[in-house]
């Protein structure tokens, strides 16, 4: 099973099935497109008796950002950049419509009806979205800049801060914008016409959410997991502190109400779940949200308060993804609708996913909209009739490590493998023939179609999956024991638990050898860890493979009577064949080069930035993803390649694209192709 994920496969089960059960009316999920662990629908509960949500017509605008690019010897190529547009992170109601920050950080503008007008990247990206109080827009970017946001969403800088803002909000003439600088999380004051600093930051503040009362005092919330969570507060007039006080729960927003400042959240670990309100200026004791009744006769259970909007004479108050309609008191609810949103599994603090919700605002004539993390924007009428806006653009997950074969392909942040067909992605689909599939991992070749192995509760089995759909390529299911699946050039090998197995032409698997496995108690030198997430590539008779969990570089080696062993050679992170004779080696973001004729490393000659990741297309040319951006390589010559996508995001992989150029995955941020022109 591959351990790299975030959420394991029984954790995951656990957590959908209460969800299923507490929300969903014990109906079982929708069929997944890719293993049940890697895209678990049940984690976007939809109560089984509320009719689906409506949908909107599409946008009227592309999310694809293309762009033409120069290097300094003036050779002219082009920069794509792809973008999650229904991945959102705030949302804003302005004179025009909505202004919308995607979880990418860029900005989408939409019309009254949220029908998506304008697309524009933002560089660096917008980190914090709100109000300007006259019918506008004011952004935090990523850089610590403040800048306004026009209805075309031309950004035109107001003023800055020192740090990385995690929230911007309003209070009376002044625009604070809470930001991480290089020891300590700190509020800032900027003039709201200005721009100008407002004396000296604050101190004492934390915490995820945000929200300023009627007194003047930024309230932060934290949401820690299974951990609980705290409160605090801090004076924006005279930087006096509110000490911080503990909460059983986690804190998912603020809302401030009737004189009070209300902290709503709850947590989801494992098999438990729980939600809470709490008074945190009035010490009011606050009755509890009702447990969700499931329709299968199982015991209700309370699940988390993930938003809370004032609608006019009454609260919107969000049950996970149920909807409610409160009376200021807190004692009447009344259920009106489930939103079909989708959660991104994983967090560190906790066996679960954070809630599919991220902002909400209310419009004039009610309605409230809704922003997902994966699934764009919903409107819910005062009725309760619920209508899904989205942009539906070319991508629709958060790339993660990127691979090639005789096509490009992606692993997104839920374990989902996508492949490029045209423009546009499509998700792997594994055959109906293939039942209790947990983990997939693409095993990178550089020729021919790819393999992509799948673990199941029933063995390890392999898979074709070239320009079409899938198809099983294995003679049957191989026990394996935490299988681990690479491409060392045109082969493909197992690892795991001492013994190396190598891939045959007619879907077997042959063992070829073993290796010791380390001892954590007595370790020796050269013995094997675990390996985990694993790539590979072949130089002369060497057979180099990264263990990417450990960050080792591994030596696979046969021996005259055909015996192969597995030995650790030192530290890497990513291992990319130069050609026959050497491979580039990065370990640490240095570069290095590996010489098969004599096993060792020697310092790459061309000193670059911090490496990242590496690729080498078909015209020989080395592309270098750098923590200062990408860089080619030619002629022992460095040359930045000035791609606006990447100003303020940084590059989690990069792949000789195989229809031309490289292509470079930025995590949540999306994808860059450049190709020349």
């Amino acid at each position: 099973m591959q351990l790299g994920a975030s959420v394991s496969l029984v954790s995951r089960l656990i957590l959908a099935c209460v969800l299923v059960a507490a929300c969903h009316g014990g109906a079982p999920p929708p069929a997944p497109r890719v293993p049940p662990v890697a895209a678990p629908a049940a984690a976007a509960p939809a109560l089984a008796s509320t009719p689906a949500a409506a949908v909107a017509p599409a946008a009227a605008v592309t999310s694809a950002i293309i762009a033409p690019i120069t290097l300094a010897d003036g050779r002219a190529a082009t920069a794509r950049y792809d973008f999650d547009a229904d991945a959102l992170r705030a949302v804003v109601a302005v004179a025009d419509g909505l202004v919308v920050a995607t979880a990418s950080g860029n900005l989408l503008h939409t019309t009254p009806a949220l029908v998506v007008d304008a697309v524009a990247l933002a560089a660096p990206p917008v980190a914090a979205l709100t109000s300007d109080g006259h019918g506008g827009a004011v952004a935090a970017l990523g850089d610590g800049t403040v800048a306004t946001v026009a209805p075309s969403l031309q950004l035109t800088p107001l003023g800055a801060v020192a740090g990385t803002p995690r929230w911007i909000g309003r209070w009376r003439d002044q625009l604070v914008v809470v930001a991480d600088g290089a020891r300590t999380t700190l509020a800032h004051r900027l003039d709201a016409r200005t721009g100008a600093a407002i004396g000296a930051p604050l101190a004492g503040v934390s915490g995820a959410t945000f929200a300023i009362d009627a007194a003047g005092r930024l309230w932060w919330g934290l949401d820690a997991g299974e951990w609980g969570g705290s409160v605090g507060a801090v004076d924006l007039a005279t930087g006096a502190i509110t000490p911080d006080a503990s909460m059983d729960d986690g804190v998912m927003g603020l809302l401030v109400h009737d004189g009070d400042v209300l902290a709503y959240g709850g947590t989801t670990h494992m098999g438990y779940t729980e939600g809470m309100i709490a008074s945190l200026v009035r010490h009011a004791t606050v009755p509890p949200p009702p447990a969700v009744p499931p329709e299968d006769g199982a015991p209700a259970r309370r699940l988390p308060i993930t938003r809370m909007i004032a609608q006019g004479d009454h609260l919107l108050v969000f049950i996970w993804n149920i909807a409610y309609a409160v009376d200021p008191t807190l004692t009447s609810w009344t259920r009106l609708a489930a939103l079909p949103a989708r959660v991104r599994w994983g967090r560190p603090d906790a066996v679960g996913a954070y809630p599919a919700i991220v902002d909400g605002v209310v419009l004039p004539d009610g309605a409230a909209v809704i922003a997902t993390v994966r699934d764009g924007l919903f409107r819910i009428d005062r009725s309760g009739a619920v209508t899904a806006h989205t942009v539906a653009g070319p991508i629709a997950f958060a790339p993660g490590r990127a691979y090639v074969s005789d096509g490009a392909a992606v692993i997104d942040d839920d374990g989902a493998l996508w492949r490029r067909v045209a423009d546009r992605w499509e998700a792997l689909t594994v055959p109906a023939t293939i039942t209790r599939a947990t983990d997939v991992t693409f095993v990178q070749q550089p020729h021919g179609a790819g393999l992509v192995a799948v673990d199941t509760w029933d063995g390890l089995r392999m898979l074709a999956w070239g320009a079409g759909a899938a198809t099983v390529a294995d003679a049957g299911p191989a026990e394996a024991s935490y299988p681990q699946v690479v491409g060392v050039g045109d082969e493909v090998w197992r690892v795991g638990a001492g013994t190396l197995w190598r891939w045959q032409p007619d879907g077997t698997w042959q063992e070829a050898g073993h290796y010791v496995e380390r001892d954590d108690d007595h370790p020796r030198r050269g013995d094997v860890a675990m390996p985990v997430r694993l790539a590979g590539a072949q130089v002369g008779a060497h057979r180099l493979i990264v263990d990417g969990w450990h960050r080792r570089l591994l030596r696979l080696t046969i021996g005259g009577r055909g015996g192969a062993t597995l030995a650790d050679v030192g530290a890497a992170e990513r291992v990319i064949a130069l050609d026959a004779e050497r491979a580039l080696v990065i370990a640490g973001g240095v570069a290095q080069v590996y010489v098969a004729a004599t096993g060792r490393l020697t310092p790459y000659p061309v000193t670059l930035p911090p490496v990242i990741a590496a690729a080498l297309d078909a015209s020989g040319r080395l592309w270098v993803a750098t923590a200062r951006g990408l860089v080619l390589v030619e002629d022992n010559v460095a040359r930045a390649v000035p791609v606006p996508a990447l100003t303020g995001r940084t590059i989690v992989d990069l792949i000789a694209d195989p229809a031309g150029g490289v292509t470079a995955t930025l995590g949540a941020g999306g994808l860059v192709r450049v190709t020349f022109d």
